[in-house]
C-alpha cells in the first residue's frame, strides 16, 4: 500500500476540479442573491467539460509516471487505470448532454435554481468516486454521494404532487437498499477481515471455512440486492416508473442515464473484483433477477399509455441486459467490454429519448401520453425520423447501436453457456418491440388530433446536441468498434 503523495492528487485531478467548480458555483450563488440561471448553467457546463478534458488528458498521458502499474492510490481506496478514466469521461459527457437538453425547461418545472445544478454535479462527483472505488468503503461513500442528491432532485418541484410522491418512494426504498447494501458489506468484512477489494479476493482465494463461506454467500445476496436497486431491475424496480413519470423531465433523464453506468461498475467492483471466487454461488441469483426484469419490464411496458412510464418499464427490461452483461463479465475481458458497451450506449439512448421529450410540446405543455404524438412527423419530419431512430435503437433493430449492444451481450452469454437466459431475453425483446414501434406508428401514420398543436420548442444548442446524440446511435451501430476499441 502506498503513502499519500503528489501522485495521489494527480490521479484524482478530475474529481478535484469538479469539486472546486461546485464550491465556485455555491459561492457565486451565495454572493449573488439574484444569481442568473445562465451563469449557473455555464459554470456547470465548464465543470463537466473541464472534467472530461482532464479525464482525456489522463487517458492519453500516464500522470503516475509508471506507478500506474500498481493501480491502487489513496491508501488503496482509489483505482486508477485508463479504462476507468474513460468511463468517467463518458459519464460526465452524458450528464453534460442532459444539462443542455434540460436548460430551457427548468423554469417550467420550477427548478431553475442553483440547487439543481449543485445536486447534479455532486451526484456526478459521486459517480466518479464510485467507479474508481478500490474498497467497499469507497463504494459506499461514492454510492451515497451519487444517490442522496438524486433524492433531492426528484423532490425539487415542490408544486408537483406526483413529484413529491415519487421522491418519498424513491427515498424510502433507496434508504432501505442502502441499509441492505451496508449490511452485506459488514458481513463481508466479518468474513474476510478487510474492506479492500483486492484483499477480500485474496482471502477468499486462500480458502474459507464453512462458516465463512456461508457468511460470504449471505453478504453476496445483500450486495446484489443493493446493486440491482440502483440499476432499477425487477423485483426492486417499483420506484422506477414513478420517478420517470413524477420527477421533472430533466431529472428523470439524469437518473435514467449515467447512474446506470456507475451501478454497473459497482457490480463489477464488488462481485467480480471481490467475490469472483464465489461466482458459481451468486450467478444463479443474478440470472433469476435478469429474467424477471426481462419479463416484467417488457410485459408491463406494453400496457403503458404514458410515454415516460413506458420508458420507465423499458428501463427495467434494459436493466436485465445490463445484469446479463455483469454476469458474463467474468468470462473474459472482451465480455466485460460488451457489458460496458451496453451500459454506455443505453445511457446515450435514454438521454436522446428524453432530449426529444424535452424539445417537443403539445399546446405549449409537456408530452404526457404516447397518443399526444399523433401526426407529429407530418409537420416535423426530421425530428420524427430522429425519434424513430432512438426507438429503433432501444428496440434492438439493425443497424442501430441498440442492436449491436444486445448482440454482443447475448453472444457472450450464449458462449458462456446461458442458453435458456438468451432465449428468454430474445423472446422478451421481440415482444418489447411493440411499444417502441407503437411510438413510431403514432408519429408517422396516425392523424393529428384536431385542436392539438405539436411544436418543437428547444434552443439551437439543444437541437444540435440532439442531432449529434441521435446520429451517434447510428454511427456506433454501423461501426461499434469506434467505442469497443476503447473498452476491450
Amino acid at each position: 500500500m502506498m503513502e499519500l503523495n503528489f501522485t495521489d492528487l494527480l490521479v484524482a485531478l478530475p474529481e478535484i476540479f469538479l469539486m472546486s467548480m461546485i464550491v465556485i458555483i455555491l459561492l457565486y450563488e451565495s454572493l449573488n442573491k439574484n444569481a442568473k440561471q445562465s451563469m449557473l448553467y455555464t459554470l456547470s457546463l465548464i465543470a463537466l467539460f473541464g472534467t472530461a478534458v482532464l479525464g482525456l488528458f489522463q487517458y492519453n498521458y500516464d500522470v503516475t509516471e509508471g506507478v500506474i502499474a500498481s493501480n491502487f492510490f489513496w491508501y488503496g481506496e482509489i483505482i486508477y487505470n485508463p479504462l476507468i478514466t474513460l468511463i468517467k469521461v463518458f459519464m460526465v459527457l452524458i450528464v453534460a448532454f442532459g444539462l443542455v437538453y434540460g436548460y430551457s425547461r427548468l423554469n417550467e418545472n420550477d427548478i431553475a435554481n442553483a440547487e439543481y445544478y449543485v445536486l447534479v454535479l455532486l451526484s456526478t462527483l459521486g459517480m466518479l468516486v464510485l467507479v474508481a472505488a478500490g474498497s467497499v468503503l469507497t463504494v459506499y461513500v461514492g454510492l451515497e454521494l451519487m444517490s442522496l442528491p438524486m433524492y433531492g432532485l426528484v423532490a425539487l418541484n415542490r408544486r408537483s404532487n406526483k413529484g413529491s410522491e415519487a421522491a418519498m418512494k424513491y427515498f424510502v426504498m433507496g434508504a432501505m437498499s442502502s441499509g441492505i447494501l451496508l449490511f452485506g458489506m459488514a458481513l463481508l468484512y466479518g468474513a474476510t477481515g478487510s474492506l479492500q477489494i483486492i484483499d477480500i479476493r485474496e482471502v477468499i482465494a486462500g480458502g474459507m471455512t464453512d462458516s465463512q463461506s456461508r457468511l460470504i454467500l449471505f453478504s453476496a445476496v445483500f450486495l446484489i440486492v443493493g446493486t440491482v436497486f440502483k440499476l432499477g431491475g425487477a423485483p426492486f424496480h417499483s420506484w422506477v416508473p414513478d420517478v420517470y413519470e413524477g420527477a421533472p423531465a430533466p431529472v428523470a433523464m439524469y437518473i435514467g442515464a449515467a447512474p446506470k453506468i456507475a451501478a454497473f461498475m459497482m457490480g463489477v467492483i464488488i462481485l467480480l473484483g471481490g467475490l469472483l471466487e464465489f461466482a458459481d454461488k451468486w450467478q444463479p441469483f443474478v440470472i433469476a433477477i435478469a429474467i424477471i426484469s426481462f419479463v416484467i419490464g417488457n410485459l408491463v411496458a406494453l400496457k403503458q399509455e404514458n410515454i415516460r412510464r413506458m420508458l420507465g418499464y423499458s428501463a427495467v427490461s434494459h436493466a436485465g441486459f445490463i445484469l446479463l452483461g455483469l454476469l458474463i463479465a467474468d468470462t473474459s475481458y472482451d465480455a466485460l467490454g460488451a457489458g460496458l458497451f451496453y451500459a454506455i450506449t443505453y445511457a446515450m439512448t435514454t438521454t436522446a429519448a428524453f432530449g426529444f421529450l424535452l424539445s417537443v410540446k403539445i399546446n405549449g405543455k409537456e408530452i404526457q401520453a404516447i397518443d399526444d404524438l399523433k401526426g407529429f412527423a407530418k409537420k416535423h419530419a426530421w425530428y420524427g425520423i430522429l425519434m424513430a431512430a432512438v426507438m429503433l435503437s432501444m428496440g434492438g433493430i439493425p443497424f442501430f447501436v441498440g442492436f449491436y449492444a444486445k448482440f454482443v451481450v447475448l453472444r457472450a452469454a450464449f458462449e458462456a453457456g446461458y442458453l435458456y437466459t438468451v432465449i428468454i431475453a430474445l423472446l422478451m425483446s421481440v415482444i418489447g418491440l411493440y411499444y417502441y414501434l407503437r411510438v413510431i406508428k403514432v408519429m408517422f401514420f396516425d392523424e393529428e388530433v384536431t385542436g392539438k398543436e405539436l411544436t418543437i420548442e428547444a434552443n439551437g444548442m439543444s437541437q444540435v446536441f440532439f442531432n449529434i446524440n441521435t446520429i451517434l446511435l447510428v454511427v456506433l451501430g454501423l461501426s461499434p468498434s469506434l467505442l469497443l476499441m476503447f473498452l476491450n
